[in-house]
C-alpha cells in the first residue's frame, strides 16, 4: 500500500492492522474500498469476458476505471510530468471517475499521499468540481481530513469554502469533515476544520453533528483544544481533561437523555462504556480483555466502537490474530455473523488482511460465514472477492475452495463475474 493508504485502515487493512493507522474506529470500508486498486491489462479483459453487453450491469461500473489505468498509475505513483501530460490529452479527465470506487484523480491522490501532486489539481480543477464524491459518499476533502493533510485541507477550502459543509453520504446520517478528522484522532485538523466550519453546523439545535464531534473528541483522546470545550452548551461543567473524563461521560449521555438525542446518537456513545475493553484488544492484552469479559460476558457480542465493531471485528482489525483465534474459540457460531457499520463480518476483515489461519478457524465453527456479503453498497461482496481485491492469493485460493460454487455461478448473478475482475485487475491466475 501506498503511504496515504496506510494512514486509512478503513480504514482498511493491515497486516497489523493498528500498527499501520493511527486510529481506533476506522472505517473498514474507506480501507477495503480505497485501498490500491492494481488495474491490469486491458487488453487481456475483452477476449476472457467476451462482448461487452454480456458484463452485468452491476459490475460495468468495476471495469470503467481501467480506460485510466494510465493516470491511476501515473498518479498513485507520484509522476506528475505523465499525470499533466494524460489531462491535456483529454482535460475531462480531471473531474473523471478513474477507480472502480469511483474516485477523482483528486481522491487518488489524496489516498495515495502524493499531496504535492493533489495540491497541483485542486489549482487546475473547478471549485464546483472539489464537490465531487465517490463510492461512499467522500469529498476529496473529506479524505484530506482523515488522512491529516492539513496543508491540502487548507488549499481546497480556500478554493470552494462549502466543501467543510459537505457531509459524507454513505451513512443514515453523514458525517462532517470536521468529524471525520476527529474520528481519525487527526488533532490538527480537527482545530483547523474547527475554525472554517460554520458554527451553526455543530449547533445543539441543528441536529446531532455537535454531539457527535463531542463524542468523537472524547473517544479519539483530543482534550486540549479549549475551543472546542462546549461547556457554554449547559451540557459538562468545565473543559474536558483526562482527569475528568467519566464526569463528562456521565453529563453527556444525562444531556442526550434528557434532550431526547440519546436515541438519535446512542450508536455512537455506546462504545464509551467499552473502552477498557477497547484498548486491551488493541493492544494485545489477553489477561485484560479475557478479565473484562468473565465481568460482563454479554461484552463478546456487544458493540465496541462507534462503527459497531464487535471485539472480534477489532482484534482482527488491529492485527491481534491470536486474540480474536480466542475470541472465535467463545464465541457463538451465530456470533460471527454479526456485521459492522459498513455491512462487514470479522471473516470479510480478516479475508482483506490475509489472516489465512484466522479465516479457516472462523469458517470450521460456521461455515456460513462464506456466503454472507458485505451489506454496505448495492450490491454485496463475499469474502472470496473481498480478499481478491486486496490481491491476498493465499486468501483467495482457501476461500474460493470453501466458498458454493453456485454463489460464483453466473446464473445466480454478477458474484461469479467480479470475482473474475478482481483476479484479473489483482494479477491472480491460476485458480
Amino acid at each position: 500500500m501506498k503511504n496515504g493508504r496506510k494512514r486509512m485502515l478503513w480504514p482498511c487493512m493491515q497486516f497489523n492492522f493498528h500498527a499501520k493507522f493511527k486510529r481506533d474506529d476506522i472505517p473498514a470500508e474507506y480501507v477495503w474500498n480505497n485501498s490500491a486498486e492494481k488495474v491490469r491489462a486491458h487488453s487481456r479483459l475483452v477476449p476472457i469476458l467476451g462482448q461487452e453487453e454480456r458484463i452485468p450491469t452491476q459490475v460495468k461500473a468495476s471495469t470503467e476505471n481501467l480506460d485510466y489505468k494510465q493516470l491511476y498509475k501515473a498518479i498513485e505513483v507520484g509522476n506528475w510530468y505523465k499525470t499533466e501530460r494524460l489531462r491535456q490529452q483529454n482535460p475531462d479527465a480531471i473531474r473523471a471517475r478513474i477507480s472502480s470506487h469511483k474516485d477523482t484523480p483528486l481522491h487518488v491522490a489524496t489516498l495515495s499521499g502524493q499531496i504535492e501532486i493533489a495540491e497541483k489539481l485542486v489549482k487546475l480543477t473547478d471549485p464546483k468540481d472539489l464537490e465531487l464524491t465517490n463510492t461512499f459518499g467522500a469529498t476529496a476533502l473529506s479524505l484530506a481530513a482523515m488522512c491529516g493533510a492539513k496543508k491540502l485541507a487548507k488549499v481546497m477550502v480556500q478554493k470552494n469554502q462549502k466543501l467543510v459543509t459537505i457531509e459524507t453520504a454513505d451513512h443514515d446520517h453523514g458525517q462532517l469533515p470536521v468529524i471525520a478528522a476527529a474520528m481519525y484522532g487527526q488533532k490538527k485538523m480537527v482545530r483547523y476544520l474547527y475554525g472554517v466550519t460554520p458554527k451553526d453546523k455543530l449547533s445543539p439545535e441543528e441536529g446531532e453533528n455537535g454531539i457527535t464531534l463531542l463524542i468523537c473528541l472524547i473517544t479519539a483522546e483530543i482534550y486540549d483544544n479549549a475551543k472546542l470545550n462546549p461547556a457554554g452548551w449547559g451540557i459538562v461543567p468545565a473543559e474536558l481533561t483526562e482527569d475528568n473524563f467519566e464526569t463528562w461521560k456521565d453529563c453527556l449521555k444525562n444531556y442526550l437523555v434528557g434532550n431526547g438525542l440519546w436515541g438519535v446518537v446512542s450508536g455512537s456513545t455506546e462504545n464509551l462504556d467499552y473502552k477498557q475493553l477497547y484498548k486491551a484488544i488493541e493492544v494485545g492484552n489477553w489477561y485484560k480483555t479475557e478479565r473484562l469479559r468473565q465481568q460482563n460476558p454479554d461484552a463478546i457480542r456487544a458493540r465496541i466502537s462507534s462503527h459497531k465493531d464487535t471485539p472480534l471485528h477489532v482484534a482482527t482489525l488491529s492485527g491481534q490474530i491470536e486474540i480474536a483465534e480466542k475470541l472465535v474459540k467463545l464465541m457463538d457460531p451465530k456470533d460471527l455473523e454479526l456485521t459492522n457499520t459498513f455491512g462487514a463480518t470479522a471473516l470479510s476483515l480478516a479475508a482483506m488482511c490475509g489472516a489465512k489461519k484466522l479465516a479457516k478457524v472462523m469458517v470450521q465453527k460456521n461455515q456460513k460465514l462464506v456466503t454472507i456479503e458485505t451489506a454496505d453498497h448495492d450490491h454485496g461482496q463475499l469474502p472470496v472477492i473481498a480478499a481478491a481485491m486486496y490481491g491476498q492469493k493465499k486468501m483467495v485460493r482457501y476461500l474460493y475452495g470453501v466458498t458454493p460454487k453456485d454463489k460464483l455461478s453466473p446464473e445466480e448473478g454478477e458474484n461469479g463475474i467480479t470475482l473474475l475482475i478482481c483476479l484479473i485487475t489483482a494479477e491472480i491466475y491460476g485458480m
